[in-house]
């Protein structure tokens, strides 16, 4: 058996750039959602979002159960629309910043198979 490299430069917006950018979140990835905000920002998170991607899915469903379990770890962590949101402005930030955009309309939300989100924002490349 051969065993292959495979690497992949991934962009990681730090809190400082998504502060800014999204002055609404800034506070919450500060505050009770930086744990969420810690487990998004990895290459692993756009990794699965990347492929999720690829397979005509939702980008947040590549991280959704990865996000509920991590909070879940947290007691009285209230997983909430509020927390929701905020984990797809989180996914939107970093796919933004490896190239991607948002596929506008309806076209760009998709059901989600997950018993904590129903729709997310699908994405394609630039």
């Amino acid at each position: 058996m051969k065993v292959k490299e495979y690497q992949l430069k991934v962009n990681i917006p730090e809190l400082k750039d998504f502060s800014t950018d999204y002055p609404h979140f800034a506070s919450l990835a500060k505050g009770r959602g930086s744990v969420l905000f810690k487990v998004l920002m990895q290459p692993s998170s756009f990794i699965r979002c990347k492929i999720a991607t690829e397979l005509g899915h939702s980008a947040v469903l590549g991280i959704a159960d990865i996000c509920f379990q991590e909070a879940m770890k947290h007691k009285g962590f209230e997983f909430d629309d509020y927390i929701k949101r905020f984990i797809g402005v989180t996914v939107s930030a970093l796919m933004n910043a490896n190239g991607y955009k948002l596929i506008p309309g309806n076209k760009g939300r998709k059901s989600i198979p997950h018993p904590q989100f129903r729709k997310g924002q699908v994405y394609e490349p630039k």
